[in-house]
Order: C-alpha cells, then sequence, then structure tokens
C-alpha cells in the first residue's frame, strides 16, 4: 500500500473508533478531555499509526522521516541475509515483521499503558 492508502485506512479506523464512542475502548473510557480534543488525538493517532507498518522500508513515508529507525532494520535484514537467516532476514525485512498481527498485538498492549503517563 502506499502513503494515501495507509492514510485512509487510519483514517476510517479513527473515524470508526469516533463512532462508536471512545467510551467503548478499554482503559480510554476514564479520559476526561473535551471529545473534540479526544476526537482528533484519535484520528491524529489513527494516521500516524496507519504510517507505521512501512516503517521497514527504507523509501517509505515513514521510512524516509524516521530514517534511523528504518535504517536499523534494513541493517538487521543485510546482515541476517548475510548470515544465511533467511527466516530472520524476512521477518526483519519488508512486509515482515511490522506487517504482523504478532506485532501489532504486542504494541497496542504497550500503548495501552500510555494513557496513565500522558493524562
Amino acid at each position: 500500500m502506499m502513503k494515501n492508502t495507509h492514510i485512509k485506512g487510519g483514517l476510517v479506523a479513527g473515524l470508526a473508533i469516533s463512532y462508536i464512542g471512545i467510551e467503548s475502548v478499554p482503559l480510554l473510557n476514564d479520559v476526561e478531555l473535551n471529545n473534540t480534543i479526544v476526537d482528533m488525538l484519535l484520528l491524529s493517532g489513527s494516521v500516524v499509526g496507519s504510517l507505521l507498518p512501512d516503517l521497514d522500508h527504507i523509501n517509505s513515508y515513514a521510512g524516509k522521516k524516521l530514517w534511523f529507525i528504518s535504517s536499523f532494520l534494513n541493517m538487521m535484514t543485510r546482515i541476517f541475509k548475510y548470515f544465511k537467516l533467511e527466516k530472520l532476514a524476512k521477518l526483519s525485512g519488508h512486509r515482515g515483521l511490522m506487517h504482523s498481527v504478532v506485532y501489532w498485538i504486542l504494541t497496542s498492549i504497550l500503548l495501552l499503558f500510555l494513557p496513565e503517563y500522558i493524562v
């Protein structure tokens, strides 16, 4: 997917959660902010989050903006290929771990604790 497709998907997901109501999202139902602010944060986070799966591609929009992370992932892929660790190379390469459900479940679990520190 290209940058615009990722952004549109993120907006749709953010709008769906906004429509359902932030109260239905566990651990966010205690946030006491204006609904407009919550919706803006939700949509912004959805757009940024939708671009992150392509962080493993050095020429993607996210890869260019966060080049240090993208370069690290690219370097790890090359090291794994050099040592003939093809499964790890595939996992660290484009459409590898960053595009997996396991990665996003682990990331979501970590982010569940974030509202405690920012609100």
